[in-house]
């Protein structure tokens, strides 16, 4: 994937622009391998500050830029390094119009400092592996439509779903299963961070078959769809992402958080 361009621009004789640009290329094909759909989008520039960067294997960032593909879960995770280390001043992601496990994503943008791959691994094998990552600023933005195929998706008791979003509001509209018995919904709601990776419908009001329910019954309710989303359990992101802020306005949700690779699962 990404990190054996950086492994060839180590162990490379020649360093003209139209050797990085082979490898850079090369690269983008190997991401593309682990990306599904057929109009899938991929490329890499890589960064070194000069050549004196070179024999360290230091690099000065490294740009993944890819569109129209899907992913079941972060395909790229951190592996404890016991070699050498050698440093990423920015890793920085530019994705847009892709699904991860069933969620349309409109843009999602990442840079993320602080990374360091296993310099020794990297001139031995020719592939770097990723040894540690810091956090940086990141956000996705999810479209109002999208969002609704991912709740229909996640709750196999509705029937329909409905989103409309504005003015800081999600507005849901639907039909679905609560209990043992069938009901038209209607919630008037915030969307909400419980924690860096959990959303929730927050401060909701909510109409079953056109009556508003009393507190008690409101509470039922949201209890049984919260949270709407969870990063981690619901996408496979393995700590990739904290939520800080949610911001909704015509049409989109946007959040806004902290971006990092995460260390591989044991």
């Amino acid at each position: 994937m990404i990190w054996w361009l950086i492994g060839g621009l180590l162990t490379a004789g020649g360093l003209a622009d139209s050797k990085i640009a082979d490898f850079q290329r090369s690269a983008a094909r190997d991401i593309a391998a682990v990306l599904d759909g057929p109009a899938k989008r991929v490329s890499v520039r890589v960064k070194v500050d000069g050549l004196f960067t070179l024999p360290t294997g230091a690099l000065a960032s490294v740009r993944l830029q890819a569109s129209k593909f899907s992913v079941s879960g972060i395909p790229l995770f951190c592996d404890a390094s016991r070699g050498k280390t050698a440093k990423i001043g920015a890793l920085n992601l530019e994705l847009s119009d892709f699904v991860l496990r069933g969620l349309r994503i409109e843009k999602l943008t990442a840079s993320i400092p602080g990374c360091e791959y296993d310099l020794d691994v990297a001139k031995r094998d020719k592939i770097v592996r990723l040894a540690k990552s810091g956090a940086g600023p990141g956000a996705a933005t999810v479209r109002e439509s999208d969002l609704a195929a991912f709740l229909l998706h996640k709750y196999r008791d509705f029937e329909t779903v409905q989103v409309r979003l504005k003015s800081g509001h999600a507005f849901v509209k639907g039909r679905g299963k609560f209990g043992l018995f069938q009901s038209d919904f209607y919630v008037i709601a915030k969307l909400a961070p419980r924690d860096p990776r959990k959303i929730d419908l927050s401060e909701a009001t909510v109409f079953l078959d056109g009556s508003l329910v009393d507190p008690a019954a409101s509470r039922a309710l949201l209890d049984s769809v919260n949270p709407v989303m969870d990063l981690d359990e619901d996408l496979g992101l393995h700590g990739a992402f904290d939520v800080a802020k949610i911001e909704v306005v015509e049409g989109e949700m946007r959040l806004v958080g902290q971006a990092r690779i995460p260390n591989r699962p044991e």
